[in-house]
């Protein structure tokens, strides 16, 4: 595959700063003519000396090395394995996102698939790419109606790595972020069935299983992973409530986490509390399947 010789856009990379994409039409485009600028350019945030281009047009890349741009080097994150630190008080939502999975690289799709993610749910939950640190955007909500697909407040964000190594997931929120998200059907009433998972992807699944039964009284919190949050328990945890823990049971650390969260949801009060014990989590099944298991707990 023929690389992209970058030296017609410099005006446009000269502009660039770490970690942010830009889109220009791509002059001779081998896939014919792009008037819609799906040439993305990205000064990566590793190396701010680093060009890096991906065209969602011809699917060809190039890669340039901008030597002396160096107003960012001291400060830039060094080391793979290592979180993004955001210095900045402000909470901000990376630009440039990749929403139309259609326009996603091929590492980002496959991803996709193997979570059985449609095109559809990852525009609907505004799942994203992003090209400046090369991650899919998942997005942190305060709440969601499922029925309507209508999000609240973005509160935080993960970066999930899908290729390469380093850390899974990049993370930035709010300060005013109680660490979970809560789906549901019918805003403003206690549910009498409530579904705990560890990340959002499962917290989609669960919710579109459920979404078109004839069972409007759940709901799903997204815990965003294992630890006890006693906040969130407290908050949903009454008297007539069916607390179902379903986590990524593949330690016994993890089985002991559920079981831990399944008896604080007791003691603040819920009717039951189960933990499912013999199924990996719910992104791993299909709608149907999910169904099964969570009326399959009596």
């Amino acid at each position: 595959m023929s690389t992209i010789n970058l030296d017609p856009w410099q005006a446009e990379i000269d502009e660039l700063e770490p970690g942010c994409t830009t889109r220009v039409d791509h002059f001779d485009c081998s896939a014919g003519e792009d008037t819609r600028r799906r040439l993305y350019l990205t000064r990566t945030l590793a190396d701010p000396n680093v060009i890096l281009a991906w065209c969602h047009n011809c699917a060809q890349s190039g890669r340039k090395y901008a030597g002396g741009y160096a107003t960012y080097r001291n400060n830039r994150t060094v080391g793979a394995d290592k979180q993004v630190h955001y210095h900045s008080t402000e909470f901000k939502i990376p630009s440039h996102l990749i929403y139309n999975p259609d326009d996603w690289d091929t590492p980002a799709n496959v991803w996709r698939t193997q979570q059985a993610l449609t095109k559809i749910e990852v525009e609907l939950y505004g799942i994203a790419v992003d090209p400046s640190t090369d991650r899919v955007f998942l997005p942190q909500y305060d709440m969601i109606d499922v029925k309507h697909h209508a999000t609240g407040t973005i509160n935080g964000y993960q970066l999930r790595r899908v290729q390469g190594y380093g850390t899974k997931y990049l993370n930035s929120k709010r300060e005013t972020f109680k660490g979970y998200t809560r789906m549901h059907r019918t805003a403003g009433t206690i549910h009498t069935k409530v579904i705990i998972v560890e990340d959002f992807v499962s917290g989609i699944r669960v919710a579109e299983a459920l979404r078109d039964t004839d069972d409007f009284n759940y709901e799903v919190v997204v815990n965003y992973g294992t630890r006890i949050n006693t906040e969130m328990l407290h908050e949903v945890s009454h008297r007539n409530v069916h607390v179902i823990v379903w986590l990524d049971n593949d330690s016994e650390a993890v089985e002991k986490k559920a079981k831990d969260i399944a008896r604080t949801a007791e003691l603040f009060g819920c009717d039951k509390a189960d933990v499912v014990l013999d199924h990996s989590d719910p992104k791993h099944y299909t709608n149907q399947e999910v169904r099964g298991v969570i009326y399959g707990l009596h």
